[in-house]
């Protein structure tokens, strides 16, 4: 805004230049002459003076609320169609200006917060670097003590005086110590038996190839397979035969000449033709006596129990390995179970455990490797 004289600022208010000095003056203006310029600096400090001096208070407001209202149409479904509804939102926003002292008094707040927290923050830290130094003297002595302890033989009456970390330390180290050996032991163990058990079975199958040649062992084989008892043969008589010894019992002639043997029947043909009766009723009588007899004394189930021998791979399934020792699926789960493995009808179990399962069956173990077929296949 462009500078107006003191005389032109006067005429704008409606004042005299005089009047208008006097008040600037007031106001703490250095304006003493009505031609001197007026800047806006000046205007808004003569105003604040008289709106002072008219009881007016010069501080702005220190709350304010702001309202706005929004219309908006919503169109709701009806039975006749659908009908428009109109939605008014109504909003409301309060902004308090804090004051000065308020303002003051939280910033030397926030400053002793700040200073408080540096200062504990110091604490901390001079607190861990002593704790550090602290953990490295006491690592030191460890240390010290562990290799003086490694030097020297301790004794029984000596232990007493020992930090118990120390002894905590050596107990575990003796610990994990004896765990591996007998981890090891065992291993080693198992590896013998493994061992063992091939030499045994290598030996035992070389020893039968050089007393048995193959075609007795075969033999045997078959031998060994028990055939259940066979029932007595069914008569293989047919009708027409039945019929030929009944007419030959009874005296008469073959087909075709029956009528001349018919008229010369005599006494003692028809004593015959009874007494053949009576002894077929008897035969077939004795008959059903023999076939009860063959009935009674027929098939029964061998009571007798066979050892099968079981080829063993790293892996096998529990299906296979029943059907192997010629067993039901159920009886080796039994088994497992009582060796404390819960296993299913499909589920793959390992060499040791299915080798326990056998002989706990009472069958023989013959080990085999994985590529036995491949083998096999190559010989």
């Amino acid at each position: 805004m462009a500078q107006v004289t003191v005389q032109q600022l006067a005429e704008v208010v409606g004042a005299s230049a005089e009047r208008l000095l006097t008040q600037m003056k007031e106001a703490g203006l250095p304006h003493s002459e009505a031609a001197e310029a007026v800047s806006d600096e000046d205007k808004q400090t003569l105003l604040a003076h008289l709106k002072q001096s008219h009881g007016e208070s010069t501080d702005a407001p220190r709350r304010i609320t702001l309202k706005r209202k929004t219309l908006s149409t919503l169109r709701t479904p009806g039975s006749q169609g659908r009908k428009a509804v109109n939605v008014e939102v109504r909003k409301k926003r309060t902004y308090v200006k804090r004051a000065p002292e308020e303002l003051v008094a939280e910033a030397a707040e926030e400053e002793t917060v700040a200073a408080a927290g540096s200062a504990a923050a110091e604490a901390a830290a001079a607190e861990v670097v002593a704790a550090e130094a602290e953990a490295a003297v006491v690592a030191a002595k460890v240390e010290a003590a562990a290799a003086e302890a490694a030097a020297e033989p301790v004794l029984e009456e000596d232990l007493v005086n020992i930090d118990p970390e120390i002894l905590r330390q050596r107990a575990a180290a003796r610990r994990k110590l004896k765990d591996a050996e007998d981890t090891a032991a065992r291993q080693a163990a198992i590896a013998a038996r493994k061992a063992e058990q091939e030499q045994q079975q290598a030996a035992a199958a070389e020893v039968r190839a050089q007393k048995e040649p193959a075609g007795q062992t075969t033999e045997k084989a078959r031998e060994g397979v028990k055939r259940p008892k066979r029932l007595h043969d069914a008569p293989t008589t047919t009708e027409d035969q039945r019929r030929k010894q009944q007419r030959a019992r009874l005296g008469r002639a073959p087909a075709g000449r029956g009528k001349q043997r018919g008229h010369n029947l005599s006494l003692s043909d028809l004593d015959s033709a009874e007494s053949g009766r009576g002894r077929r009723r008897g035969g077939r009588k004795k008959m059903r006596a023999t076939h009860e007899e063959h009935s009674k004394h027929g098939f029964e189930l061998p009571t007798e129990k066979k050892t099968q021998e079981v080829e063993l791979a790293d892996m096998i399934s529990v299906s296979e390995l029943a059907q192997q020792m010629a067993v039901k699926s159920g009886a080796v789960i039994k088994e497992l179970m009582k060796l404390g493995v819960m296993a299913t009808i499909n589920q793959m179990i390992d060499q040791d455990t299915a080798t326990l399962v056998v002989e706990e069956l009472g069958h023989a173990v013959k080990l085999v490797s994985a590529d036995a077929l491949e083998e096999r296949l190559e010989e």
